[in-house]
């Protein structure tokens, strides 16, 4: 979560003691007993939520939003933890968007539009943008010159040596699947009539400027519904299955590749 008061991102632990905990210059690691205003906290986006109060543990009191605002991917909190290898979870795709609907000129972006480059730009790109970083790293530690050089570095400002954490990503087949998924949910079950089951859903849509594409990717981050939710740990659980069987090596270690964005 990002504490408002000082504007840095917290990362709330259960498990550990202080002592067992990294310490880092830009992210502050809290043992704590986890609780629902944790993760209340975790998922208020600024501006589309309000901010929540933590209570627990006292010595970081205060009110929190959600920690995609300073630090979206956990990515370094897991390798400050010593980690051997990880699997990360995308909710985007790697590969680039072949066409967009606002690259005609007749149809040019609206204001939800706008709101979806902000959103994917704070809460998407930055996990993409680290998973390359980690491979970056994963190259130079694996050459011998380079493995000494970054070790000297290291030291001289008091940090552990880095090492080669191999990584699996899952990931949708396209950048959008999230996006149209919500839409789907959403036109299936409260498009038209069908939208006095829940009047508040059917204002949602009504909010985003019409669940149309791109729009459905603006209220998938928003759209807390449980067939939506089904329907994301299906496709959850296919993009995982689609990893697994796809040719070549399991784990990674260099930057991930368009191979990696389905």
């Amino acid at each position: 979560a990002t504490a408002v008061a000082t504007a840095t991102s917290v990362v709330f632990v259960e498990g550990r003691t202080q002592g067992e905990l990294f310490e880092s210059h830009d992210v502050h690691y809290v043992p704590t007993t986890l609780s629902s205003e944790h993760v209340r906290a975790s998922a208020a986006i600024p501006v589309l939520f309000p901010a929540i109060s933590v209570e627990r543990p006292e010595s970081v009191r205060g009110w929190y939003y959600d920690g995609g605002t300073r630090l979206n991917t956990p990515i370094k909190p897991v390798l400050d933890f010593g980690v051997d290898r990880v699997v990360i979870s995308a909710t985007h795709s790697v590969g680039r968007v072949e066409h967009a609907p606002w690259q005609d000129p007749k149809n040019a972006p609206d204001v939800a539009d706008g709101a979806v480059q902000l959103l994917l730009a704070t809460m998407a790109d930055p996990l993409i943008v680290d998973v390359r970083m980690l491979g970056k790293i994963n190259l130079i530690v694996g050459d011998e010159a380079g493995t000494e050089a970054t070790r000297r570095n290291r030291e001289r400002h008091g940090k552990a040596p880095y090492k080669q954490v191999p990584y699996i990503l899952v990931t949708p087949p396209h950048r959008d699947s999230v996006g149209d998924a919500a839409a789907e949910v959403f036109h299936r079950r409260y498009q038209g009539l069908r939208g006095l089951r829940s009047p508040n859903v059917a204002l949602l849509g009504r909010l985003v400027g019409g669940v149309t594409e791109p729009h459905g990717e603006l209220l998938s981050y928003f759209f807390f519904e449980h067939h939506y939710a089904e329907k994301l740990i299906e496709m959850g659980r296919a993009d995982a299955k689609r990893r697994l069987e796809r040719d070549g090596e399991l784990w990674g270690s260099g930057p991930p590749g368009a191979s990696d964005g389905g």
